[in-house]
């Protein structure tokens, strides 16, 4: 496991200044996961000026989306997208609100202490809040190595963790959503059944 003084200086001046879609405003995944979760309850994205955190916010899409919806927005990442009208935090410790959705899109597989993590995001939910996590599906075939007999999840760095659907049901939230999702070619994917044939699962879960 890297350091995470390491990993820190890698996110705040490396991983997105390398990529071609750090100043992109949004992508077809924030605006594919905003029409799901609006799709999927009313409950979740509602216009009264809530509170939303976007946790490894990236180029920060889905916050645009957020606060176009009426959330106040608060960004935690080490690189600041500078997205106008939210806050913005480089950790979890600077954040003293609640929320009453917290968005974790590909994110928690680039940390170093996942229960940590996710125990503080957690205490942020407020009761009746809202967790959207996306994440790579450790299950997938491309993500796994060894032999017939024996495979093994593979790490693809920067990936710090690998995750599977059964993770899922040791967090404390009740599971209002938990999918594994096909892309094969499509920006918005399908849901399958078979927990081996999605790239990535999709989890939703509400605090009581």
């Amino acid at each position: 496991m890297p350091k995470q003084d390491v990993l820190s200086e890698y996110y705040s001046n490396q991983y997105w200044g390398s990529r071609s879609d750090s100043k992109m405003m949004l992508r077809h995944r924030d605006v594919d996961h905003f029409l799901y979760l609006q799709k999927l309850s009313s409950e979740i994205i509602k216009r009264n000026r809530a509170k939303a955190l976007n946790f490894g916010s990236g180029h920060g899409g889905m916050s645009y989306l957020l606060v176009a919806a009426g959330f106040e927005v608060t960004n935690v990442d080490l690189f600041d997208a500078e997205v106008p009208e939210t806050i913005h935090a480089k950790s979890l410790e600077e954040v003293e609100e609640t929320f009453a959705l917290i968005y974790a899109s590909h994110s928690i597989e680039h940390i170093t202490d996942i229960r940590e993590t996710m125990a503080q995001i957690i205490v942020l939910l407020q009761p009746g809040g809202h967790l959207f996590v996306e994440v790579p599906n450790s299950e997938y075939p491309a993500y796994v190595e060894g032999s017939e007999s024996y495979q093994k999840p593979r790490l693809h760095p920067p990936h710090t963790q690998y995750i599977t659907r059964e993770y899922f049901a040791t967090l404390p939230l009740a599971t209002v959503a938990l999918e594994t999702i096909c892309y094969e070619g499509s920006e918005a994917g399908r849901p399958v059944t078979n927990a081996s044939e999605g790239e990535v699962i999709r989890y939703v879960g509400r605090k009581s």
